[in-house]
């Protein structure tokens, strides 16, 4: 798919009425995890996210939250090939990211500057 056809069914998704069914359906859903609606947000992410993302071609799980076990994390990843570089990319306004990481490894904070990619598939130590 080129550029021109990703953008051409991204504006049939919005025109045809799609995109407005699906938000409309979603946000229909009760999922307030303040509200400890654990069975809905499992079945939210299950039976709505879930195969949204399966239609893009993405491979998920659902994992417990260790803190707050009313809100599931759903953990989705898309792997095109081995030989394509993952790149962390930002908008193109250039201002660098508010945003720091923590090596879960050492401990150390991390700025979106120091962060560098590998090809290969990640690996959480």
């Amino acid at each position: 798919m080129n550029r021109a056809q990703a953008t051409a069914g991204a504006v049939d998704y919005f025109d045809s009425g799609r995109f407005h069914a699906d938000l409309a359906r979603r946000v229909a859903i009760a999922t307030e995890s303040q509200e400890s609606r654990s069975d809905e947000l499992h079945a939210y992410l299950q039976r709505e996210i879930a195969p949204s993302l399966e239609t893009l071609g993405f491979r998920w799980r659902c994992v417990e939250n260790p803190v707050a076990p009313c809100c599931p994390f759903l953990i989705a990843e898309r792997w095109e090939s081995d030989d394509v570089p993952t790149v962390l990319v930002h908008d193109a306004c250039g201002h660098p990211l508010d945003q720091t990481f923590i090596c879960w490894t050492c401990d150390t904070t991390v700025q979106p500057t120091q962060i560098k990619s590998k090809p290969g598939r990640a690996r959480a130590s």
